[in-house]
């Protein structure tokens, strides 16, 4: 069933969820590893990283949000977000800065003027 279910746009499945509660936790599931799936295009620890985005009060927008809300549909299908556009309340910026270059492997590339200490996180490449 979840395979299924990994195949049905983000409507399809938030309205299945409201269906029963077997249908409401199959549903929830495949929207996390969705979520997870779609994350680690950017990020290697998650969880770690869904963790600091719910205690510095952040969220991911940009093309990456985009893909997941419109993923398995004609809109998504010549695309794939190339970069992780992240909000937060400006006291988190440091936070998130330094655990982007501490832990996912991201090195503060560019300055520009609005970011705290100039920095814009970019993600080294994979060896």
């Amino acid at each position: 069933m979840l395979t299924i279910m990994s195949y049905l746009p983000l409507l399809d499945l938030i309205s299945l969820r409201n269906t029963s509660r077997t249908m409401r936790a199959l549903a929830t599931s495949t929207l996390h590893h969705r979520w997870l799936c779609t994350l680690r295009r950017f990020i290697d620890d998650t969880h770690a990283f869904q963790a600091l985005l719910a205690r510095t009060d952040s969220l991911v927008s940009g093309s990456t949000a985009l893909f997941y809300i419109l993923a398995n549909t004609p809109f998504v299908d010549a695309w794939v977000p190339d970069d992780l556009d992240i909000y937060c309340p400006l006291v988190a910026a440091v936070p998130l800065i330094d655990h982007l270059v501490q832990f996912e492997r991201y090195a503060q590339h560019t300055r520009h003027a609005n970011a705290p200490g100039g920095a814009t996180p970019r993600r080294r490449r994979r060896p």
